[in-house]
């Protein structure tokens, strides 16, 4: 009988104790439920026109950039402007030595006189010669007629055979000497001709030589910034060597390259005139002038070259660095107006992002 009750006794302590522990236990906190929240800016916004902006990344560069070269060899005698300094139109830029020049002209000078010289004397020898064949010519007759004679004292027995072959070796040797003569005259046009194609040449030789005196003092074509100056004074060059460089104060480019994703919609804005652009360079700005494509140049990475003037001679001095030491990042911003989306993009020689 006990083994019975002992196991409801058990359960029956085992629920009460669960009962008292259930009802002593901590109440929980009450859960709040809250609302979800969103995080937002205010802006005041209005309708207005704006236009996509394309910013590039090219060098400054001067497509009437002048080399000057030296037109002769010889030594540098002058060479008042330094790198960077601005000159006017005339001013003289380099002078090669005149002890280098001089001679070069003196030799030409004396070789168109020399053939001078010779024209006169073929001249003075075919007033000679023409000369000389009439009188051996008189002489040939004269001698035909002693021929004659001779032949009929021989006939007569009143001369010997021998007196008769002499007088017609001498008309043999007249013969000759008129023959040469006459080649001689002859000949003379052609000789004249020859003398004076050489002439000719010398005298071209003068002109070049003249023409390379007067280049030997430079002086700049147009106002300018010299950059890249090659020599000093002392210094000995020889014929087509660069002396130095001269950038124009106006017509500088910003070229840069386009890439691939825009170039439709640049080429079209520029076939429609609606494109104007702005450059800046170390942190200054100002406005560019017209921009054109160049489908001509070579590109790489998908990009396509395209150039704007920079109007003012803005950056002359930075466009003679560039190209003396490489050429250094300037910003170029075309835009499109009349357009009310923003799109902006930039490229740079080596990558080109668009957003």
């Amino acid at each position: 009988m006990l083994k019975r009750i002992l196991p409801l006794v058990i359960v029956a302590i085992g629920v009460a104790a669960f009962v008292a522990l259930k009802a002593t236990r901590p109440a929980p906190p009450p859960v709040e439920v809250e609302e979800r929240e969103w995080r937002v800016d205010a802006a005041t916004v209005s309708l207005s026109a704006h236009s996509p902006v394309l910013s590039l990344y090219g060098a400054v560069v001067a497509p009437d950039r002048v080399t000057l070269t030296a037109p002769l060899a010889g030594h540098i005698a002058r060479r008042p402007v330094r790198d960077g300094q601005r000159v006017e139109a005339g001013d003289l830029l380099v002078a090669l030595d005149d002890a280098d020049v001089a001679p070069v002209v003196a030799t030409a000078e004396a070789e168109v006189q020399r053939l001078d010289a010779e024209i006169e004397a073929e001249r003075v020898r075919f007033e000679s010669d023409r000369q000389a064949l009439a009188r051996e010519q008189s002489l040939l007759a004269n001698a035909r007629s002693q021929l004659d004679r001779m032949r009929s004292l021989v006939q007569r027995n009143l001369a010997s055979r021998a007196e008769l072959d002499q007088d017609e070796n001498e008309i043999a040797r007249a013969q000759v000497t008129l023959v040469t003569r006459q080649g001689e005259l002859d000949g003379h046009p052609a000789r004249v001709a020859q003398l004076q194609a050489q002439r000719a040449s010398a005298q071209a030789a003068l002109d070049e030589a003249r023409r390379d005196a007067r280049r030997s003092r430079a002086e700049a074509p147009f106002d300018g910034i010299v950059t890249a100056v090659e020599v000093a004074p002392g210094d000995r060059v020889g014929e087509g060597e660069a002396l130095l460089d001269l950038v124009p104060v106006e017509g500088l480019e910003v070229r840069a390259r386009i890439p691939a994703s825009v170039q439709r919609e640049v080429i079209e804005a520029l076939a429609a005139g609606e494109v104007r652009g702005t450059v800046s360079a170390s942190g200054v700005g100002g406005p560019g002038g017209s921009g054109r494509y160049g489908g001509h140049l070579r590109c790489t990475r998908r990009q396509f070259p395209a150039a704007t003037r920079v109007p003012g001679g803005a950056g002359a001095s930075a466009s003679g660095r560039d190209q003396k030491c490489g050429p250094a990042l300037q910003r170029a911003v075309w835009q499109r107006p009349g357009l009310r989306h923003r799109r902006r993009a930039t490229a740079s020689p080596d990558h080109c992002t668009a957003w």
